[in-house]
């Protein structure tokens, strides 16, 4: 089964491995059949995937995110609501990365 990563030829970009990784990560949690997040696969996907972030936000933090997040409240996290969350804390780190180019912030 070709990949994300392994389309076409040539050398893979950086692109479209971190493509790849993302799915590759999602399915982890979500399971093999699965195309969604439980709010319990959530809260470990967070707890894991972004422990140091996590460590540092309020009570509550998780269930505000979910609420948030899930656009036709089903309880649950699909893949596109879960990267939009993802994509506005990328969007967050790159801005501190331009204020501060001297260190990584996230």
């Amino acid at each position: 089964m070709a990949t994300i990563a392994s389309q076409g030829s040539g050398k893979t970009s950086e692109v479209c491995v971190a493509m790849q990784l993302m799915a590759n990560t999602f399915k982890k949690y979500a399971g093999p059949t699965k195309n969604y997040l439980t709010p319990k696969e959530f809260e470990t996907f967070m707890n894991t995937e972004f422990n140091n972030f996590m460590k540092v936000q309020p009570p509550g933090t998780l269930q505000n995110m979910l609420k948030d997040m899930d656009s036709n409240m089903d309880n649950k996290v699909e893949f596109g609501e879960l990267f939009n969350l993802i994509i506005g804390m990328l969007e967050a780190c790159y801005v501190l990365f331009l204020k501060n180019l001297s260190k990584q912030p996230c």
